[in-house]
């Protein structure tokens, strides 16, 4: 088997945790080819025998041409993990609300869609300060807290920094000074999960803050079912996934649900890496049967 792992013109090589998937693939007798999406020919991912999305992370750069490749992997009918599908969904980070239309508890988000929207949705959550974040982004990039009085002139500069992507206002979350909880399920079943703090007087968790590194948490039963729910409220089958979230009250409100591109940290939990690599030959093996 040939397994053709995703990464980017920007990021091209396996960061730490990738590095050792692919290490645990290549014991299993694969071969790894590690190709950018954006830079790669079409025909170098058609000899692999499945694509693995990883550390495509400048997608949100150039979100026509990402769903452009998308296009062309689902036409050709190449297995890819996760399917276009469904991170064509999740790319958009108003797919929280459909959760939440599900059950799982989220933060109060509400998408701005209008001049006046911004007005709205600030009586509309609760707290001294709003969330201000990018309908579709990563890194924590247009992502920051703005006091309810200054929250239009802090929507005004990040919408000029990030190219004027839509946004979306969430209730800001006081328990992550406590930390984000960042629950790893491979094949819908939970592997691990990683406590990430962030760095004093942020509450961005993202490297580019520079946080404390992430250290391995066992976490309570009744927030690895939590997690587990929120996943499955998606209701399509994942090869990966990392559901993140924070705890108020024993439970677990989900902020975020990745399924295109996120770390793993299998560098922090490395028992994870060989269950990564089998069940993508599993998967491929459903998948070509």
């Amino acid at each position: 088997m040939r397994i053709g792992i995703a990464t980017c013109r920007a990021y091209p090589a396996l960061y730490p945790s990738d590095t050792l998937y692919a290490a645990a693939l290549e014991r299993l007798g694969c071969s790894v080819d590690v190709l950018e999406w954006n830079a790669a020919q079409l025909d170098a991912f058609g000899r692999c025998d499945a694509i693995v999305i990883r550390a495509t992370w400048d997608y949100q750069d150039d979100m026509s041409g990402f769903d452009h490749w998308l296009d062309q992997l689902e036409t050709l009918r190449w297995p890819v993990f996760n399917t276009p599908a469904l991170m064509r969904w999740n790319n958009d980070k108003r797919c929280l609300l459909d959760l939440a239309r599900k059950g799982v508890a989220i933060p109060a988000t509400i998408p701005l869609v209008g001049p006046d929207s911004l007005d709205e949705a600030i009586r509309r959550i609760d707290g001294d300060h709003i969330v201000l974040k990018p309908c579709w982004g990563g890194g924590g990039i247009g992502v920051d807290l703005a006091p309810r009085e200054a929250a239009a002139a802090v929507l005004d500069r990040l919408t000029v920094a990030t190219g004027a992507r839509a946004f979306m206002v969430q209730e800001y979350l006081p328990e992550i000074a406590d930390g984000e909880l960042s629950f790893v399920f491979v094949a819908g079943r939970h592997a691990h999960t990683v406590l990430k703090r962030p760095a004093a007087g942020e509450f961005r968790v993202n490297g580019r803050y520079s946080p404390p590194p992430p250290v391995p948490y066992r976490a309570a039963d009744r927030l690895v079912a939590d997690a587990t729910a929120a996943l499955a409220a998606v209701g399509s089958e994942t090869l990966y996934a990392r559901i993140d979230g924070v705890v108020r009250n024993d439970r677990l409100i989900c902020t975020e649900i990745e399924l295109t591109e996120p770390t793993l940290y299998m560098d922090v939990v490395p028992e994870t890496a060989p269950l990564f690599a089998e069940a993508t030959l599993r998967m491929l093996a459903a998948a070509s049967a």
